[in-house]
């Protein structure tokens, strides 16, 4: 009897797996993928580090930023200094 349960189980659980797969588009699954860093920020390919310099004129006085991102061999970011 306990042989028949079991195989039964088995069977009704692949059943549903198998109908729960098929209504779920690829789209679906996308957002359980994991994304690095560098990927969210739109870039390809092995990025070190991004530096952003931004320079204004104002009242005869110069006005600069400097923004710089690290990112380790991942592709995730480890540094950022704003």
């Amino acid at each position: 009897m306990n042989r028949g349960y079991y195989l039964s189980s088995l069977l009704i659980s692949f059943v549903l797996i198998l109908s729960c797969s098929r209504n779920v588009s690829n789209h679906d699954w996308h957002a359980f993928v994991k994304h690095t860093d560098v990927e969210e920020a739109g870039l390809k390919g092995k990025v070190k580090s991004i530096a952003t310099y931004a320079c204004s004129l104002g009242d005869s006085q110069e006005f600069c930023s400097v923004s710089i991102k690290k990112f380790n061999a991942q592709g995730f970011l480890v540094f950022w200094l704003k």
